[in-house]
């Protein structure tokens, strides 16, 4: 027998111990089954094996030492069980071609061996997603040949800065969650080959290296939730393959370059949590390809660039937690097959376009948080039932949603209302002025006839009106002398008043309106 190859059947069962009497077995290939149990340790006596792939099953417990007993094996892969346990120490000590080995997916733990690859042959090596500590072998820096190292989603610790050295075959590297420190070393920039360079989650600082923009091969770039600083790395320009960067949570600062806008490729780009100011580089005949565009929690101030209609966006837009202002352009309900549209926590005004509603690709929306007002629209999205807070800290905004207040449904007889609210208030504003203006006229005019002539007050106080009695007018004037001064007793608000005499002694009082009988004598 040379090779025993049941690979994506739904064997299962354990592994039997007789596999180690196959002594000529130089392949065995069991992946994406269902056999469980432990690896038995008699696959140490295949002597010539060259291939072991047990990966994609249910296998638990640890590895056996006797792997390390696999002198000829150049391919050996375990990734996705349920192994347990760390790796035998001296393994790939004496495994001269061992050119691949794949770990991930399990709960592996402790450190990593010292001598894995000892006569630098290893092209690749998986390790991603268990629980390995410790910081990382020397032999990576030596080893010349990797191709392919993933090493993520571990609890490796160590400063990062040196370790690894020039890998010319490097095409991939996943450093992502874990804990190193330290900074990126220029000499990646001579690892000419790499198309997929991922270091995010960890505690990397520093700037990051203009000599990463020599990696001319370059696709995929996430340096995310880090702590580098400095200004964005304008050599990433440079980059024309790449199509997805992430540079998210750190403390980037200056200008977004606008040079990132000529990479003709460009996917997805996330500079979201940093501390970038200025406006957004969206040009004319810029980012082209961008399908998902995340640049919240940034300083990036002015109004939201026009073009952005333009861009070809499916996933995501989000411009939330910045200083943008103004209104919102219209051209953005161009963005039909966007899903995500955030601008919430900016200084955003007007109101929002009702052509919005012909993005009917949306399942999330965020205005929250600005100075918007008018009615929201109500066609497509809008009518579905909507996020409770997407509209939240706008006091001018209106519609039928959860928050707002609803808007008035016929503009006549708002009119009239408002027509109402300010007519009311200045009529009954000039009847209070009007009653003040006569009530004040008429006491002034009480006070100065008393003030004026005391005596004539006290005269008509005193006066007792019995009955009235007719006299001429030309009696008047001969008893008053033609109403001369020497007859005037007092003036009122009622006119000058005089005193005559008529016949049989009558006093008269006479005023200019009326004739009263005084029955003083």
């Amino acid at each position: 027998m040379i090779s025993l190859q049941l690979q994506n059947n739904r064997l299962s069962g354990n592994l039997p111990a007789e596999l180690g009497l196959s002594k000529r077995l130089d392949i065995l290939n069991l992946h994406s089954n269902n056999f469980s149990g432990s690896i038995p340790s008699d696959i140490g006596n295949l002597q010539v094996l060259t291939k072991l792939d047990l990966s994609s099953n249910k296998l638990d417990g640890e590895l056996p030492n006797t792997i390390s007993l696999l002198t000829t094996l150049q391919f050996f892969s375990v990734s996705s069980n349920n192994l347990t346990g760390t790796i035998p120490s001296d393994f790939g000590r004496h495994i001269p071609n061992l050119t691949t080995v794949r770990l991930s997916r399990n709960k592996f733990s402790g450190e990593l061996p010292q001598e894995l690859c000892s006569r630098f042959a290893l092209e690749t090596f998986v390790v991603n997603h268990n629980n390995f500590t410790g910081t990382l072998p020397e032999w990576l820096r030596n080893c010349s040949a990797l191709s392919r190292v993933r090493l993520d989603e571990n609890q490796f610790t160590g400063n990062i800065t040196n370790a690894f050295g020039v890998h010319p075959s490097l095409e991939l590297i996943y450093h992502r969650q874990n804990k190193f420190f330290g900074e990126l070393s220029p000499r990646w920039g001579e690892c000419k080959n790499i198309t997929d360079m991922q270091m995010d989650g960890n505690r990397i600082s520093g700037q990051i290296p203009p000599e990463l923009g020599q990696l001319r091969q370059l696709q995929k770039l996430n340096l995310g939730s880090n702590e580098f600083s400095g200004e964005f790395p304008v050599a990433i320009g440079n980059l024309s393959l790449l199509f997805n960067l992430s540079l998210s949570r750190n403390y980037l600062t200056g200008v977004i370059s606008r040079f990132l806008g000529k990479l003709t490729r460009f996917e997805f780009l996330d500079l979201s949590d940093n501390n970038f100011t200025g406006v957004l580089p969206v040009d004319p005949r810029t980012f082209e390809r961008l399908t998902s565009l995340n640049i919240s929690h940034n300083k990036l101030s002015g109004g939201i660039p026009e073009e952005i209609g333009n861009l070809h966006l499916q996933y995501l837009l989000d411009l939330s937690s910045n200083t943008f202002s103004g209104s919102l352009p219209l051209n953005l309900a161009k963005l039909i097959m966007l899903e995500i549209l955030n601008v919430s926590h900016n200084q955003l005004s007007g109101n929002i376009p009702s052509t919005f509603s012909r993005m009917v690709s949306l399942v999330d929306i965020d205005f929250s948080y600005n100075s918007l007002t008018g009615p929201i629209p109500t066609g497509g999205f809008f009518q579905k039932k909507l996020p409770d807070n997407a509209f939240i800290g706008n006091g001018g905004l209106c519609g039928e949603t959860e928050g707002l207040t609803p808007c008035t449904s016929d503009p006549k007889k708002s009119n009239k209302k408002i027509l109402l609210g300010v007519l009311v208030p200045i009529c009954g504003l000039l009847l209070i002025v009007t009653i003040i203006s006569v009530t004040l006229n008429f006491c002034k005019r009480s006070k100065l006839g008393e003030s004026d002539h005391p005596e004539l007050a006290e005269s008509f106080d005193s006066t007792i009106k019995r009955r009235e009695e007719k006299f001429s007018f030309s009696e008047i004037i001969t008893a008053t002398e033609n109403f001369d001064e020497k007859y005037l007793i007092g003036r009122g608000g009622f006119g000058s008043v005089y005193k005559a005499v008529l016949g049989r002694g009558k006093v008269v009082e006479v005023n200019e309106n009326e004739i009263v009988l005084d029955t003083r004598g």
